[in-house]
């Protein structure tokens, strides 16, 4: 996959998340945008980047994750925080990422973590101000 290629699916991976996103929280989101990265097989997270630096810690010579699931995670008064977690795989070969046939592969949208489940579906919409993005990767992400 060329880094143009990639670039490209990331930015409307980031539009479509948001998108999605929206269904679920009452916070207004930020125009600005700044990226947290978490590896699945590593303690290993850059938090805060911009488009570029996280292109430059998920794009390497060609190679990709083998899946990045991404999600808005975060609101604060300047930025809407968007987490991506990421396979220990970077692989070459598009035809080996997973859901290699979907237009956005390797990335794959999830929604905002729900802080309690059971009573945030109740009413619907939740408040993201409230997560901790110290605290890392949420743990019950809503797929799309």
């Amino acid at each position: 996959m060329t880094k143009e290629n990639f670039k490209s699916k990331f930015i409307k991976s980031i539009d479509e998340c948001i998108k999605f996103a929206k269904k679920f929280i009452i916070d207004e989101l930020p125009g600005k945008i700044k990226i947290n990265l978490y590896r699945r097989d590593k303690e290993e997270k850059f938090l805060r980047l911009d488009i570029d630096g996280a292109l430059e810690k998920l794009y390497k010579d060609g190679e990709v994750p083998k899946w990045i699931d991404i999600a808005v995670v975060k609101v604060d008064e300047d930025y809407t925080i968007i987490a991506c977690i990421y396979s220990d795989m970077f692989i070459r070969d598009d035809s080996m990422l997973q859901f290699a046939h979907d237009p956005l592969s390797p990335f794959q949208i999830t929604g905002p973590s729900c802080p309690n489940a059971v009573d945030d579906f109740k009413n619907k919409k939740f408040n993201l101000r409230e997560y901790d993005e110290e605290k890392g990767w949420p743990k019950r992400p809503i797929t799309s």
